[in-house]
C-alpha cells in the first residue's frame, strides 16, 4: 500500500487502506441444481480518504490494483505482475509498454460506479467491491454512509 506507513494524510487521520481480500462466494452460495457455480470472484479493499491508496486508487485503478493486489493474484486465470510502464513513476523500473499490454487484455477492463456518490470524501472511508470475470473487472465504490459523518 502507498500509505501503509500510518502516517496521517490530509486530515490528520492515519492511513489504514485494508488491502484487498477475497470473498469466497462458496461458503455463502451452494452450487445449482447441475452443479454451475457463478463464474466470477468478488474482492474488497477499504480505503483511508485523502491516503495515497485511495487517490492511486481513484485515478488509475488498473495500476492502483496491480501495485498491491492482495488477494487479487487469486482471480481465475491469472493476475499479471506488474510491469511498469514508459511513464515517470520511479515505482516502475521496467518499460516497454507492458501495462498497456495489460491495458488490452480484455480480462482486465474495468467499468466502474458510486454508491453514495453524494456524500463528500473527506474524513470518511470508502470501500471497493471488485467483481472479476472473463469479461473484465467490474468495480462498485461505496463512500461510507454513516450519517455521523459530514
Amino acid at each position: 500500500m502507498f500509505g501503509g506507513d500510518g502516517k496521517p494524510y490530509g486530515d490528520d487521520e492515519p492511513n489504514d487502506t485494508h488491502g484487498w481480500v477475497e470473498v469466497p462466494l462458496d461458503q455463502f452460495l451452494g452450487p445449482a441444481d447441475d452443479g454451475c457455480m457463478p463464474k466470477f470472484q468478488v474482492f474488497l479493499n477499504r480505503f483511508k480518504s485523502s491516503s495515497p491508496d485511495w487517490e492511486a486508487f481513484l485515478h488509475d485503478p488498473l495500476r492502483s490494483m496491480l501495485m498491491d493486489p492482495g488477494d487479487l493474484r487469486n482471480v481465475a486465470g491469472g493476475w499479471p505482475d506488474f510491469p511498469g510502464d514508459d511513464d515517470d513513476d520511479p515505482r516502475e523500473n521496467v518499460s516497454g509498454g507492458a501495462l498497456q499490454a495489460i491495458r488490452d487484455d480484455p480480462r482486465f477492463r474495468i467499468s466502474g460506479n458510486f454508491v453514495n456518490q453524494h456524500r463528500k470524501l473527506s474524513k470518511i472511508h470508502a470501500a471497493a467491491i471488485a467483481t472479476t470475470s472473463g469479461d473484465g473487472i467490474s468495480l462498485t465504490t461505496y463512500k461510507d454512509g454513516d450519517p455521523s459523518h459530514p
